[in-house]
């Protein structure tokens, strides 16, 4: 990787040789520089999505705003929406990001970027490079899910663990879209309750150590008998499905 010193040198040291290779790499930097900017502001916009986040739920605690607090939010009709969808969002771009972008693509886009805009070209870049890198994602979709995959990459930039249990608690046990009273039948809770199943399913990777997932067996079979008794492929974001056997093994 160029993001080695060593790397560095030696790159520079075989482009002054050669005036070919010079001259291509002048060529390739006039042409995809910009795209490589967007791409840099996208995974920038990532890494801000998430030290908002963190702000904003550091100023819940701290009681910066006087009416409101992490407890009464999630009381609230539209404030426990508000709040769970704000970190499921941010597991969302972190798994399209990985499903759409390999992790050998990303630090190669990044090196690149890196190489053309310098050291010191952006304050975050260093926090980038750590949201970037390569997963253990397996490259054949068939293949078996490795242990610790997504949850480790999830967890690169974790939110508040407190506030996380508090989010699975709401989703596992409230119905949080109101959506119940339309679906009277017991055999249409799955129906009633899947949009904040995905929510779910998002939000639990998002907990150190899959907490809930491996060690809570209890709530595990709460949570499954509620929302997951007969809709095992789950659409977690605009067609973007997960196959929960295999997720879950």
């Amino acid at each position: 990787s160029f993001l080695n010193p060593k790397n560095q040198e030696k790159i520079e040291n075989a482009l002054s040789r050669d005036k070919d290779l010079s001259l291509l790499d002048e060529e390739f930097k006039e042409t995809h520089l910009e795209i490589l900017d967007r791409f840099y502001r996208l995974f920038d916009s990532m890494y801000q999505y998430w030290v908002d986040v963190n702000q904003f739920f550091e100023d819940l605690k701290n009681e910066v705003y006087i009416e409101f607090t992490v407890e009464g939010l999630l009381r609230d009709r539209t404030g426990k929406q508000l709040v769970a969808e704000v970190v499921y969002l941010f597991g969302v771009m972190l798994l399209l990001l990985d499903e759409r972008m390999d992790g050998i693509s990303r630090e190669r886009i990044l090196t690149a970027y890196f190489r053309y805009r310098g050291h010191f070209a952006e304050d975050n870049l260093v926090h980038v490079l750590r949201l970037c890198r390569a997963t253990k994602r397996p490259k054949d979709p068939n293949e078996r899910i490795p242990v610790g995959y997504p949850n480790e990459y999830l967890t690169r930039f974790a939110l508040p663990q407190d506030i996380i249990g508090l989010i699975i608690g709401t989703l596992s046990n409230d119905d949080v879209y109101n959506k119940l009273a339309h679906y009277p039948l017991p055999e249409h809770r799955s129906v009633a309750l899947a949009e904040q199943a995905a929510m779910l399913y998002v939000i639990l990777l998002l907990e150190k150590d899959t907490a809930t997932l491996s060690k809570g067996d209890t709530k595990m079979r709460e949570l499954v008998d509620r929302h997951f008794p007969d809709n095992w492929v789950l659409p977690y974001y605009m067609g973007y499905v997960v196959d929960l056997p295999q997720q879950w093994p």
